[in-house]
């Protein structure tokens, strides 16, 4: 093998259900500020990038594609490559096209495979944790990181360790992998002290994975090679092939290879390390008060014990109770025993089988050139605030059922309307009639906030006709 350079992959591509009503599947856990004033997926890259020295490689759906990029901008990151998911196939698929794709750039890769949605307080920790994990994977390991349990956790799968591997501090092989205990089978593993906590973080030569894959998984293998092989571009972001990806079993990296392969091994990470799966879990990885109780947001809590309490909007008052979760957002509110928030998954399918938006979707509305938010809505009315990001601007479009008047409160706005192009500074304000073929563009270095009124017989989003997208939306 030639000189080893560590190529950092992030797996941004989960739903995050367990999380509802913060996580949705329009704008799901990974790239919410649910720890810090920055999203989970941000503190994911600025540490990889850290630890590896080189920007992301990045996996996620087609849906949040703009998400990715502006968030990954808004760190200073310019990320390797946003590679595009065509449908959800779990993450042994989703490293084998990224492990395809970076051994076609760079074939002396080792690759850092990591969710984008965990807590891990100590980055001088991580690092040494990588860097001892890439010096055993450079003698083709594959390498799980691990990290000593504090509990008898039954949401994170167990890695056992076998013999010592003379190549690092804690590194060691594998002796097997142990999926979601029951409680009394997780205390028994605490008690023996040869178990940790598997991270879902792998560090592997990306040959060598591929490698496996192509013994063990070839389903997997042939199907990844070809999505990348034939994968297009779009913008800034590459399209994995739609057919072959699908072709993939859908199958976690644990079950598909690690439980299989005789080059496993693992090393541990000496750090605090929270997967924020559930509102449990989130309570485990936020500071405290002195009742045990985490309060974010617009709420007062008296005499709360061991909760997590969360407010985005109006006032949540709460009071004589202990090991709940109760999160409200500007359309929902979730209450629920801590013990049982593992479960909120079974809740928001019930939602999604009822016919209920909220399930899915936000109040606001992300799109690649901003975002825009339902402030009221009744017959024949609908009000909108909508955020246009410098530079950006709205496909060139029109509406057969509904006429725009939009005011500006931010920034400044340039305006097509038919054959006129106009721009409009704050308090000033334009029409949009029935059938008009229109577009708003940002020309400037700061945001602009335009508050929308439209009226008509018909408000819905698919009321929209598109001539023009500098995006390349349908």
């Amino acid at each position: 093998m030639g000189k080893t350079s560590i190529w950092p992959l992030i797996l941004a591509g989960g739903t995050g259900e367990r999380l509802w009503p913060v996580s949705r599947r329009s704008l799901p856990k990974q790239f919410q500020a649910l720890n810090s004033d920055i999203s989970l997926f941000q503190e994911c890259a600025l540490r990889l990038l850290d630890a590896a020295k080189r920007s992301p490689v990045v996996l996620c759906n087609s849906q949040h594609r703009f998400i990715a990029a502006e968030q990954s901008r808004l760190i200073g990151i310019n990320p390797s490559a946003i590679l595009l998911e065509p449908a959800r196939r779990n993450t042994a698929p989703a490293i084998a096209a990224g492990s395809y794709w970076i051994a076609e750039t760079d074939p002396n890769a080792v690759v850092i495979a990591a969710p984008a949605d965990h807590v891990i307080e100590s980055g001088p920790a991580f690092r040494e944790a990588i860097e001892e994990a890439a010096a055993v994977a450079s003698d083709g390991y594959i390498v799980s990181v691990g990290v000593e349990p504090t509990h008898p956790g039954v949401g994170f799968g167990y890695i056992c360790q076998g013999g010592r591997i003379d190549r690092g501090r804690t590194a060691c092989r594998i002796y097997r992998f142990v999926e979601k205990p029951d409680r009394e089978t997780a205390e028994h593993f605490l008690r023996q002290g040869t178990y940790w906590w598997n991270t879902g973080i792998f560090v592997f030569s990306a040959s060598a994975v591929l490698e496996e894959l192509e013994s063990s998984q070839p389903r997997i293998a042939e199907g990844a090679k070809r999505a990348v092989s034939a994968a297009t571009t779009d913008l800034d972001f590459l399209r994995l092939e739609e057919i072959a990806f699908k072709e993939c079993p859908s199958i976690s990296i644990d079950y598909a290879l690690m439980e299989q392969t005789r080059r496993g091994a693992a090393v541990r990470l000496d750090a605090a390390w929270h997967d924020i799966g559930s509102w449990s879990g989130a309570l485990s990885a936020s500071e405290k008060n002195s009742d045990g109780s985490v309060a974010k947001g617009n709420v007062y809590l008296d005499n709360v014990q061991n909760s997590y309490i969360r407010s985005d909007g109006a006032l949540v008052a709460v009071k004589d109770v202990r090991n709940l979760s109760v999160v409200a957002t500007r359309d929902a509110v979730l209450v629920c025993d801590l013990e049982n928030s593992q479960e909120v998954r079974s809740l928001v399918r019930g939602l999604a089988e009822a016919g209920r938006s909220e399930s899915e979707f936000h109040v606001k509305d992300y799109r690649p050139w901003g975002n825009f938010e339902v402030v009221d809505e009744g017959v024949r009315f609908l009000v909108k605030r909508l955020q246009i990001d410098p530079g950006a601007s709205i496909s060139l479009q029109k509406h057969r059922h509904r006429a725009e008047h939009w005011v500006v409160v931010q920034g400044r706005i340039q305006v097509t309307r038919d054959d006129e192009v106009m721009e409009f500074a704050v308090d000033q304000s334009v029409y949009i009639p029935k059938g008009a073929v229109h577009r708003i563009t940002n020309p400037g270095d700061a945001p602009a906030l335009v508050v929308e009124v439209q009226t008509g017989e018909h408000l819905s989003e698919d009321d929209i006709v598109r001539f023009e997208d500098i995006y390349k939306r349908a």
